[in-house]
């Protein structure tokens, strides 16, 4: 008897706390046609300041949960002259992120949001 007063308990529980939920919940999605081209995810990354770092064969977007940043404009500023493919990404310890290019190895300052030759 005390079994199914339990039991009788939880399903109670499990549809009002069912109805009571309310569901105010954004999605965002990366689509080409926000400008996303996406042939291939190589990594995905968050670093220390909760940003998801996502990168292609030639593109790096920061994602900060509400819209995304190119980076690859910075890394050609860098040397207009050269083409850079990213070939992987990976955050330490500490949450710093570094990223592995045909050109070398950078590391994201976040003061200056640039990344830097290590």
């Amino acid at each position: 008897m005390k079994n199914r007063y339990i039991a009788l308990f939880l399903i109670l529980f499990y549809f009002i706390s069912s109805c009571m939920a309310v569901g105010n919940y954004k999605f965002r999605t990366l689509s080409p046609d926000g400008g996303f081209y996406y042939d291939g995810i190589k990594a995905i990354e968050q670093d220390k300041e909760g940003f998801i770092w996502t990168m292609m064969d030639y593109e790096l977007y920061r994602f900060d949960g509400y819209q995304y940043k190119k980076y690859y404009p910075y890394f050609a500023a860098m040397a207009p002259d050269r083409r850079w493919v990213f070939n992987n990404m990976a955050a330490d310890l500490s949450g710093n992120l570094y990223v592995n290019t045909n050109n070398g190895v950078y590391g994201y300052d976040r003061y200056s949001g640039e990344f830097v030759m290590l």
